[in-house]
């Protein structure tokens, strides 16, 4: 099973650049990207298949 620090470190930045290319402000691009990560911490235990996290 995935650690949610695992999940962070190989989606972060990612799902950053995408953020940022979408809002093209850094300071919304990353209060996104932390409040995508609060909500996968929140629901974490809803998911079936961890190995599918990056489909949340």
């Amino acid at each position: 099973m995935m650690q949610f620090n695992d999940v962070v470190e190989q989606y972060g930045r990612t799902l950053y650049r995408f953020s940022l290319i979408l809002t093209k402000k850094p300071d919304r691009a990353a209060d996104f990207v932390r409040q995508a990560f609060v909500s996968i911490a929140r629901g974490r235990h809803q998911l079936r298949n961890s190995a599918h996290a990056k489909t949340l």
